[in-house]
């Protein structure tokens, strides 16, 4: 929720009260749309007890799915710590967030967020039902409801009825999240040490020259038939990896691999299909070649083997005379 304004005096003024009330507060500052100033609350409501932290989460550059918090943001010259981020050094009790270039310290937990890429954190995105949710209904009903937010970190907000402050994210289906729900994912990230790390840069490398190379062996040494279910399984691997990556925390690019997979096996199921329909047509024109020939020598020799057969005949069945006995000796 944005108090950017001042509303009725005598509800500022009960607001007020329980804002002093609160030891830990985060209130929310959103960035104009140009960039150049923060919306603050009034200085009323910044209690002793009470800090800033922006709240802006934009889409991502490509597809505008929610991957990313800029855990800090600047506005006329004035920094602002992510609200998940002021949350967090409330619940871990630090005083200060400590920076570096490099990272960014939260009592124990140290996060991995670099200056010159603008301090982003990689939200690890749970199923949201896994968040506790308690509506404002349910607390005015039944004001004792409030005991199981008791020593927890609470998140509260609503929604824009435009749903201009709502994005999706890797988890959506087709209801995006509100800017409150990412903050609160944001924060159980940070709280949990569950911190996505990206893969060094030569591991989809080698990944793609492994799943290739190996793909191309199959093909050349295995049989027509274990070549293709050996294939697709290294394939499937491929499709496999980066998720089973994911699940230990580790961002894996998945194009350059599967790309890489997919090229081989269909170029390797291309050479090989190629060059076995020519082997077979080779093999074919060479068996039409030999019988051709073999009915042709067949042919020519009917003749005088059936003059051969002939003659010997007249000579075993019959008793001729010397003469033409001669003869058909040498017609044999």
């Amino acid at each position: 929720i944005t108090l950017a304004e001042r509303g009725d005096p005598a509800a500022d003024a009960a607001l007020e009260r329980v804002f002093a009330r609160l030891p830990h507060l985060v209130l929310a500052s959103e960035m104009t749309p140009d960039g150049r100033l923060w919306q603050d609350p009034p200085h009323g409501f910044l209690t002793p007890g009470a800090v800033l932290g922006h709240v802006n989460a934009l889409p991502g550059p490509y597809d505008a799915i929610n991957r990313r918090i800029a855990l800090e943001r600047v506005a006329g010259r004035v920094r602002r710590f992510a609200m998940s981020l002021q949350a967090l050094r409330c619940a871990t009790g630090a005083r200060v967030i400590d920076t570096s270039p490099t990272d960014i310290v939260v009592g124990p937990i140290v996060i991995d967020s670099r200056w010159d890429e603008g301090r982003p954190l990689r939200v690890h995105y749970r199923d949201p039902a896994l968040i506790l949710h308690v509506s404002v209904r349910d607390l005015l009903r039944d004001p004792s409801a409030a005991r199981q937010l008791t020593g927890r970190v609470v998140f509260t907000g609503v929604t824009a009825q435009s749903a201009s402050d709502r994005l999706f994210t890797p988890l959506s289906t087709d209801v995006p999240l509100a800017g409150v729900e990412i903050h609160a994912q944001a924060f159980e990230t940070m709280f949990s040490d569950q911190f996505l790390n990206d893969a060094p840069l030569l591991w989809p490398v080698l990944l793609a020259l492994f799943g290739a190379a190996a793909i191309c062996l199959i093909f050349s040494l295995g049989s027509p038939r274990w070549a293709y279910i050996g294939g697709a399984a290294i394939v499937l691997q491929l499709h496999l990896t980066p998720w089973l990556a994911f699940r230990e925390n580790i961002v894996l690019p998945a194009a350059a691999p599967i790309a890489a997979g997919w090229l081989a096996f269909l170029g390797a199921f291309s050479y090989r299909f190629l060059v076995v329909r020519r082997r077979l047509e080779s093999s074919e024109q060479t068996s039409q070649r030999y019988q051709q020939a073999f009915r042709f020598v067949a042919h020519e020799m009917r003749t005088p083997l059936t003059a051969i057969q002939g003659s010997g005949e007249l000579l075993t069945r019959y008793n001729l005379p010397e003469e033409k006995r001669r003869q058909l000796a040498g017609m044999i």
